[in-house]
């Protein structure tokens, strides 16, 4: 066989090697790039997941300490204490999903998610003390701005075109 037979032959078995080779790489990409879509995915859902179950907490609070200020029961430091509890272990779950947040979606995302935190634990901080003057309406409306801009932030994160 010479040279220019033995590249005729050969050729075809080149491209078809060639072409399955970069369309193995191609498709290892987009693997690639739908898993980190999907981890990035899940962490802005623990998020979210985390920061509805410290709205209800935080809610909880507020009911019990408006309870206890209305109607003096022997059980009311107990339900204070137990919604307290309840408020701190949604606390970690939640500081927990910004350091998640802050590794697969970004620090942006997470200082979102830490500016919400910060205003949310003001307000639980003061029911603890006793002090349910300082949780106003206007508070109470910053954690809800707070929770529309971590949403907003998240639908950037992900390409999620807005329904709005």
């Amino acid at each position: 066989m010479n040279g220019v037979n033995l590249l005729s032959y050969l050729m075809p078995v080149l491209t078809v090697l060639i072409s399955v080779g970069v369309g193995a790489f191609i498709s290892g990409k987009s693997w690639n790039r739908q898993r980190q879509w999907e981890m990035r995915r899940d962490a802005v859902l623990e998020a979210v997941c985390a920061m509805k179950e410290l709205e209800l907490e935080v809610l909880s609070l507020r009911s019990v300490h408006l309870t206890i200020q209305h109607f003096a029961s022997p059980g009311a430091m107990g339900q204070r204490k137990n919604s307290m509890s309840g408020f701190l272990a949604s606390s970690v779950k939640f500081y927990r999903s910004i350091f998640v947040s802050e590794l697969s979606v970004g620090v942006d995302f997470g200082n979102t998610l830490l500016a919400y935190f910060h205003a949310v634990g003001s307000i639980a901080q003061e029911f603890e003390k006793g002090n349910p003057e300082f949780c106003t309406s206007e508070k109470f409306r910053e954690i809800l701005d707070l929770s529309e801009e971590v949403l907003k932030v998240a639908r950037k994160k992900l390409n999620i075109k807005s329904t709005d």
